[in-house]
């Protein structure tokens, strides 16, 4: 099976969050990509717990990494970029049709420089996952460099996501609009809406998507809003709560579905029962 078969099921899962759920073990921010190098199995246990949980694609750890994180670890983009690789093609040993895709986030970078950065990602990933992703995305040169990158470097499909707030437009004042606009005609396989937004506040704008793209569409809500204790964050919605506004977005017609911050394994394990059974 390949990722256009995939994107032909009723349901396809995506996974959860990273990024909290590594901090809800005591790991700082900071030391989220370096695990791919000191503690693989802290990595390789959370996204193997994703494919057990029902998660039929996972992304690697390496969101928020570029050159200048990498040069603080002492290390290159291509040692932090296949590890993070190695450890997810390891978590999803002796399972069937389970997917990886090279995570790529927003670069912060004027077009001409972001798309350099891409490129660097891209080439070290070396088209050993299955698929590309760029999410998170708050400025549509980052999509447009994106694209353009993929296009040059792999060979990959590409799958990308915006972030927006509940009046549609990206902290950066992009519409949802014209995020449609730049993704159809553009070699997106699946364009989606993640982060930010709770199950709820998503759906709108999931249904907007899916009503003005010419192509598959998913979408990855938070878990509710962070609520900071003096143990930690937390997220403010119970994982059957969250589960079920993801359900309620599966009925609205949306089939490609995961979480983003504060969900975790518990998350696509109620998802998968309410939705698969």
């Amino acid at each position: 099976m390949n990722v256009k078969e995939l994107l032909q099921r009723d349901f396809v899962c995506l996974d959860g969050s990273m990024g909290a759920v590594v901090m809800g073990m005591g790991y700082p921010a900071d030391d989220i990509l370096k695990l791919n190098l000191d503690a693989p199995g802290v990595i390789e246990k959370i996204q193997k717990g994703y494919f057990e949980a029902g998660s039929d694609m996972v992304f690697t750890n390496t969101f928020d990494l570029s050159a200048a994180k990498a040069q603080r670890y002492g290390v290159s983009i291509g040692e932090l970029v296949n590890a993070a690789i190695d450890i997810a093609d390891k978590a999803r040993e002796g399972m069937n049709d389970k997917f990886v895709a090279l995570d790529l986030s927003p670069s912060g970078m004027e077009e001409e420089e972001a798309y350099e950065h891409y490129i660097t990602l891209i080439e070290a990933g070396n088209d050993r996952t299955d698929l590309i992703v760029v999410e998170t995305l708050t400025s549509l040169s980052d999509l447009r460099a994106c694209i353009k990158a993929a296009k040059a470097a792999s060979s990959l499909p590409l799958f990308s996501s915006i972030s927006v707030r509940e009046n549609g437009r990206t902290w950066f004042g992009d519409r949802l609009e014209d995020y449609i606009d730049t993704v159809n005609g553009s070699d997106i396989l699946c364009a989606g809406i993640n982060c930010t937004l709770d199950p709820a506040a998503m759906l709108p704008m999931a249904l907007k998507l899916r009503e003005g793209c010419d192509m598959a569409v998913y979408a990855k809500p938070n878990r509710g809003q962070p609520v900071k204790t003096a143990e930690g964050t937390s997220y403010d919605m119970s994982a059957e709560e969250f589960s079920e506004g993801i359900t309620e977005i599966y009925r609205r017609g949306i089939r490609v579905l995961g979480g983003c911050c504060g969900s975790d394994a518990e998350c696509i394990r109620l998802i998968n029962r309410k939705i698969r059974g």
